[in-house]
């Protein structure tokens, strides 16, 4: 049975509350399937709980002039004397340095100044072409010293697809690290990406991981209810939150906290 509506925003909020009380509370949101809209969404949704929200990158971002941010303050700026940033309540702020059609991250020891100011802060650590799915390159993904938690994006999107260039970044990298000659996208993949040393949880150490599964709106309800099961079973390796959401149908669909054998609890 999948779960009723609810606010998918206000879940994530709720999860993340035991990190609050650091200053500054820095997620770092990775991998692929809905990164940028996850980023775009909880920053809006503290802004309007009052709170001021710094956004940036710790790799590159789309330049604010080839996509629309739903952000209040854009300070994107040449190389050289970077601008006065200042933290406002109820407002979202984006920083990076341009770079033509991205742009790129600040210098950490200008980050470690400017973040504290804000109430929350959310840095984009990897890029995965806009596709459901990746697996790391050798130089992501980018997780800062000062990150408090990590985000792990995967997109089911992508599920029963062929398993080509057209859903999942660095495919052959994948193939080559796993061995993995599957002519589709099965459950199973998404399984090697938990557990290979370069998929998803790759630089996270021992920060809290919240895996969101994003865009199970594509599923079915057998579908969706298989994901949990087939992730968790038999879990050896690290601790770790699982959520299964739709940011486009804004519904949560499941949620598990998954301990180093299975999942222990189900929660709604």
């Amino acid at each position: 049975m999948v779960y009723p509506t609810r606010d998918v925003e206000a879940f994530l909020n709720n999860l993340l509350t035991p990190f609050y009380s650091q200053k500054p509370c820095c997620l770092t949101v990775t991998g692929s399937g809905g990164k940028t809209t996850t980023i775009e969404r909880l920053g809006r949704y503290w802004a309007d709980q009052g709170f001021s929200v710094l956004v940036t990158t710790s790799t590159r971002m789309v330049h604010p002039d080839y996509h629309t941010y739903p952000f209040d303050h854009m300070y994107i700026y040449d190389e050289g004397k970077p601008p006065r940033v200042q933290a406002q309540a109820g407002k979202v702020t984006l920083l990076g340095v341009s770079t033509g059609a991205k742009f790129t991250s600040v210098p950490l020891a200008l980050l470690k100044q400017i973040a504290p100011q804000f109430d929350r802060v959310l840095i984009e650590g990897d890029g995965g072409r806009a596709l459901p799915l990746k697996i790391h390159a050798p130089r992501d993904p980018v997780i800062y010293p000062m990150t408090t938690a990590v985000i792990a994006l995967v997109g089911f999107g992508a599920l029963k697809k062929v398993l080509d260039e057209q859903v999942f970044y660095l495919l052959q990298r994948y193939r080559q690290l796993t061995a993995d000659s599957s002519p589709t996208v099965t459950l199973q993949v998404y399984r090697r990406l938990l557990e290979h040393a370069e998929g998803v949880f790759k630089g996270c150490y021992d920060l809290p991981v919240v895996v969101l599964c994003n865009q199970l709106d594509t599923l079915s309800s057998l579908e969706i209810h298989a994901i949990p099961r087939e992730l968790t079973k038999e879990w050896v390796g690290r601790g770790f939150s699982l959520a299964g959401i739709s940011w486009k149908k804004d519904k949560l669909y499941y949620y598990q906290e998954v301990a180093n054998t299975k999942a222990t609890k189900e929660w709604m």
